[in-house]
């Protein structure tokens, strides 16, 4: 009996070894892959409004995603939180499937929700003379935060610029 445990053993070390050489190469693989790329530039091109329901506003984002590197990235999915002078304002996700193609762009639309307490305190500070748009004709400064899903994980993106609210 101890003879046949004896014949296995070389066996399993060696299936051992395969599977944690198998790892190893998998694992620089992702990390090769993530290496060197540049999050993609993330830019409203244009905003909708969408039908609401009750105190929530609805609008639609139309996002211009610019690929600065060399190597198509396929996604699957976006989040993002948008800012508007400073304030969070509104939320949205999208599970929009593509590829943003080497030194290319495409464009993804996502719906976004104006959350009933943000919008209360966007009212109030109009209210109080604090308007978002101060009439100089540049429209209201934007922040844009989140992620793109990707096959290897989440790219996350930081943008800031200047949006002109639909009327």
């Amino acid at each position: 009996m101890s003879s046949t445990l004896s014949s296995h053993r070389p066996f399993m070390l060696w299936a051992w070894r395969g599977r944690l050489l198998a790892l190893v190469g998998a694992l620089l693989l992702v990390a090769c892959a993530g290496f060197g790329l540049t999050a993609p530039r993330v830019t409203v091109a244009d905003l909708e409004s969408l039908p609401g329901k009750g105190l929530e506003m609805r609008f639609l984002l139309r996002l211009r995603v610019q690929n600065p590197n060399a190597t198509a990235i396929d996604y699957d999915g976006l989040t993002l939180d948008l800012k508007l002078a400073g304030k969070a304002v509104a939320s949205g996700v999208t599970n929009a499937k593509g590829t943003l193609p080497r030194y290319g762009e495409t464009m993804v639309e996502i719906p976004v929700t104006v959350s009933t307490i943000n919008l209360l305190k966007q009212a109030w500070g109009l209210a109080e003379g604090k308007g978002l748009d101060k009439g100089d004709g540049q429209g209201v400064p934007y922040e844009l935060h989140g992620q793109i899903g990707t096959g290897l994980g989440r790219i996350p993106f930081d943008q800031k610029g200047t949006l002109n609210l639909p009327r």
